[in-house]
Parts: structure tokens; C-alpha cells; sequence
């Protein structure tokens, strides 16, 4: 009687090259889903044991390029991200290289989905991501990632220079007069309110400058005049600083429908310095941020990633710094009345 004659299977694989049953399965069916190294020991234990699956793909399927990057923004409706994506697609067309865009409407479970459901691209570039650094360390284990607007060490990343635009910003108030500045924060998840936040305190305590925190947890137009509803019933500066441009508009159309001048009683700064700063009225002053700059050295790292290339401009311990500089308008003058 004869004996079938039996064949090695996933688990002996696994045995052999010291690894999961999961990771071997995960290997044969998506390889970039594995690092380098697993796969060729993986590769190497499966032809030792004579290990057949449908079809076992070879190391070189993890160099494969799909000629896709992906780009993920917080909120593709908000201007300051519009000259971003634009620099970004102008040099991914310059490689030939298609760009998908993914905007996660401020939520981390978006962005975590599209990092999943997008992930057959040769590379991502995170712009003011809302994920934790643990997570975005991991998925950086298997994917080519630059962050921008956001620092997580280990990873690239592309951030703004606040302090001279902020040191400047807060000479010229105090040379109109003003004694005291109200902060109007932005997303507690988001890592650029930290950071502007932290500079900004800097900055008031090195220039005796009181400084006063207002909520505004979303940077939003709709935001901006929540919190000038809210500032209004106890007003306790003459200047205030928003997150971004969209609540500093916002708080300038409040002040306006309630006839409080700007800037004759407050004096109001945005950041980002969008094309929007100048249709507004009073102008906004603003800080503003190379985001062509940003996008373009960005796409210059992660290409470099791609393609193997040697980044000779590499940032002190994968950072890269972009000035700032303050922009100053019509929003901001001398005040009227000590608050």
C-alpha cells in the first residue's frame, strides 16, 4: 500500500526560518507588507524545504515601483494646504510620478484607513498628521514616509521655523503699544498647536509679554467666531494671535457684525499667510510659511528614498527647518484702550 506522499507546509517554513505561520503567509501573498531581510530568509527557508505555494514571489517583488506617491492632509478644504498639494504634484509630474491625495477631515481613524486602503504606493507624505508617533513608526517600518508640518523622530521630517516670525510679530505689537497677547489654540491632537504655541510662549516670557490661552480646538471660520463670542465676555488683551487664518477670519467677521473695530480696539495675526489674508477687510497680517518650499524639499527626500539617491542635504538628524517670516497688514495697529 502505498503512502501519499506528504509536503512541507507553512508552519514548517515558519520553523525553518524562525518566524510566524502569519508572517510566512503574509510574505507569499503581499511581500512589501515584510521587511527585506524577512522575506529573503523566508524565500531562502521555503526553496530549502521545497516549499511550493500557488507562487512564490521572489525578493526582487519588494523593489517594484507603482510610479504613485501618496500625500495625506488633515483638511484639503483649507487653503493653507492648496500650495502644498500643488508643489507636490508639480514634482511628482517632474519624475512621472502619479499623486493620490487623501484628506482624513481632521480624524485619526481616516488617516489611519487611507494608510491602509492606499498602502501599494512607493512612498507617503504625511502633512500635519493626527497620528500617534508609535503608529506612525510602525507603518514607517514598511513604507517610505516623509512627514511635513510634523515631527516624529526617526522620520523624516519637514517643519516650520517659528521663532524669528514670532520674535518679530511680537516686537512690532509691543512697539504699537500692546501689553498683553490671547492665544487662540488650534486641534489639541495636532502637532503644529504645540509647537506654535511652546515657541510663542518663548518668545512673550523672554519679552515680558503676558500671554493668555482662548480655546478654540478647531481651526475653522466657524471656530474663530465662537471664540470671539467667547472673548468678548471677559476681553483681557488687545492682540490676539489665532491658530490659523481661518479663525482669524472668523474672528474678524464677528468683531465686524458687532461693530468692534479692527484694529482699533483688538489687533488680530493669523498663521500661514493664505491668498485669503488680502480679500479680507482689514487685511490679515500673518506668518507666513513656504509651503512651495516645504512641498519641494519634501518630494526631494522622499524621491531620494525612492530612488535610492543619497540625501547630501540631509537635515541635522532628519530634520529640515523652513523659515518663517512675519507678514504684517492692515488687521494690526495701535490700540485704542488698554484692556
Amino acid at each position: 500500500m502505498s503512502r501519499r506522499k506528504t509536503y512541507p507546509g507553512i508552519v514548517d517554513v515558519a520553523r525553518e526560518a524562525q518566524v510566524s505561520p502569519s508572517t510566512v503567509s503574509r510574505t507569499f501573498s503581499r511581500p512589501g507588507y515584510v521587511s527585506k531581510a524577512t522575506a529573503k530568509r523566508i524565500f531562502d527557508a521555503a526553496n530549502r524545504l521545497g516549499y511550493r505555494s500557488k507562487e512564490i514571489a521572489p525578493v526582487t517583488t519588494l523593489e517594484v515601483k507603482h510610479h504613485l506617491i501618496l500625500l495625506i492632509v488633515s483638511d484639503i478644504s483649507n487653503p493653507a494646504f492648496a500650495q502644498l498639494i500643488r508643489c507636490i504634484q508639480h514634482e511628482c509630474m517632474r519624475e512621472n510620478y502619479g499623486l493620490l491625495i487623501a484628506d482624513t477631515e481632521e480624524t485619526k481613524i481616516n488617516e489611519r484607513d487611507s494608510l491602509h486602503d492606499f498602502n501599494n504606493v512607493d512612498g507617503v507624505v504625511l502633512a500635519s498628521s493626527r497620528l500617534s508617533d508609535t503608529m506612525i513608526r510602525k507603518f514607517a517600518q514598511h513604507h517610505k514616509v516623509v512627514m511635513v508640518n510634523r515631527e516624529v523622530r526617526g522620520i523624516p521630517s519637514v517643519i516650520p521655523d517659528y521663532s524669528s516670525s514670532f520674535e518679530s510679530m511680537v516686537d512690532r505689537l509691543i512697539a504699537l503699544g500692546h501689553t498683553s497677547i490671547t492665544y487662540l489654540t488650534g486641534p489639541e491632537a495636532s502637532w503644529a498647536e504645540g509647537m506654535r504655541w511652546r515657541t510663542l510662549f518663548d518668545v512673550c516670557k523672554r519679552k515680558n509679554m503676558p500671554l493668555k490661552r482662548l480655546p478654540g480646538k478647531y481651526p475653522t471660520l466657524q471656530a474663530g467666531q465662537e471664540a470671539f463670542r467667547k472673548f468678548m465676555k471677559q476681553p483681557s488683551s488687545t492682540a490676539i494671535i489665532t491658530y490659523n487664518d481661518l479663525q482669524a477670519m472668523g474672528f474678524i467677521t464677528s468683531a465686524r457684525q458687532h461693530h468692534v473695530e479692527i484694529p482699533g480696539r483688538f489687533s488680530v495675526i493669523g498663521i500661514d499667510d493664505t491668498p485669503n489674508c488680502t480679500l479680507i477687510s482689514p487685511s490679515l497680517s500673518s506668518i507666513h510659511i513656504d509651503r512651495r518650499e516645504a512641498g519641494k524639499t519634501a518630494t526631494a527626500i522622499l524621491f531620494g528614498m525612492v530612488n535610492g539617491r543619497n540625501q547630501s542635504n540631509a537635515g541635522k538628524q532628519g530634520l529640515w527647518e523652513i523659515p518663517t517670516s512675519f507678514i504684517e497688514r492692515d488687521s494690526i495697529g495701535i490700540p485704542l484702550a488698554d484692556c
